[in-house]
């Protein structure tokens, strides 16, 4: 494979699937082959395949089907020399840097052994904004899934299982939660890939960036895939926005998902949030305490985690982050 090849690890939560969508499968520069893989039909499940090899197979099951990797790396790599007719070939699939079944270590020595020549790009967004998202995300199954818990709850539940708490607090021991906190120290991981594939092969960008200054974050992105950054800022201006955050008040009705009025519930409270004053919403946000906030004192915890990786991520990778601590 001649053309540029590059991966985009991730991760979650940084913007992937706008730029997936919008940006990576639409720029005339570059071939797409990865999320959503339905885009290339012709290469789709090889690279369904592929992603299984590197980032589902624990290190027992690789060693034993690494026979099976060789067939289909070879299509993949025949299919993007065919294809890419001097374009730059892009992998993006955020599975790659949020610990599926594969350790991230794994991930990157499989992608090391299967391109080595490759470049690797990171995004990364403020850990608290992320947090926030993956609560919102656990909330939307309350009443199926999940049993109701408020963002402070589930955040100190988080803490617990990243601090190894045998016994968490009674009150907490609902939250049905993993280690969420241990993904996102950045700078272990970038600095990682950058020993494997060297520092010029690796890229952080701050999400950040995409909202406030588009003209920067797309010179960076498409400087380093070796693509005009132009079409770029043509397709983010045309995109429709697909950031949806699940406002306080649905929290407070998933809280109730199991009672029989449910979803008259829902109508009027979607109906009375958008007419209520920001005062009344905040106050009912904290009387049922659906709101995503959570105690200065917890957050300033979290904050102290990642403070020294993110100043280490701002000295060796030039990517200064928006500070945790609520103010």
């Amino acid at each position: 494979m001649n053309a540029p090849f590059c991966v985009h690890i991730g991760l979650p939560k940084t913007a992937t699937t706008f730029l997936q969508n919008e940006i990576f499968q639409k720029h005339p520069g570059l071939l797409s082959l990865g999320k959503p893989y339905t885009a290339q039909p012709e290469i789709a499940a090889d690279m369904n395949a592929l992603r299984s090899f590197v980032s589902s197979l624990d290190g027992l099951e690789f060693a034993a089907r690494r026979g099976e990797a060789a067939p289909v790396l070879q299509r993949v790599r025949a299919f993007a020399a065919e294809r890419a007719g001097g374009r730059t070939v892009l992998w993006s699939d955020e599975t790659m840097s949020s610990d599926t079944s594969a350790d991230r270590m794994l991930v990157m020595q499989r992608l090391a052994e299967f391109f080595p020549q490759a470049r690797i790009l990171i995004t990364v967004r403020r850990q608290a904004d992320i947090l926030q998202s993956m609560y919102l995300q656990y909330a939307r199954a309350f009443g199926t899934k999940f049993f109701f818990c408020t963002y402070g709850q589930w955040l100190q539940r988080a803490l617990d299982s990243y601090l190894h708490s045998a016994d968490p607090a009674p009150g907490l021991r609902h939250i049905r939660i993993a280690n969420p906190l241990s993904r996102l120290f950045y700078a272990d991981l970038a600095r990682a890939y950058a020993e494997t594939f060297g520092p010029d092969r690796v890229l952080v960008l701050d999400y950040h960036l995409l909202r406030s200054d588009q003209q920067r974050f797309y010179g960076s992105l498409c400087g380093f895939l070796d693509i005009d950054p132009q079409p770029a800022l043509d397709l983010a201006a045309k995109a429709p926005a697909t950031h949806v955050r699940m406002p306080p008040l649905d929290l407070l009705v998933a809280k109730h998902r199991q009672h029989p009025a449910r979803h008259l519930a829902a109508r009027l409270l979607r109906s009375a949030a958008k007419r209520a004053p920001q005062g009344l919403r905040r106050s009912i946000e904290a009387r049922y305490g659906v709101g995503s906030e959570a105690p200065a004192e917890l957050m300033e915890r979290i904050a102290a985690l990642y403070r020294p990786g993110n100043e280490r991520l701002r000295a060796e990778f030039g990517v200064d982050l928006p500070e945790n601590a609520v103010a």
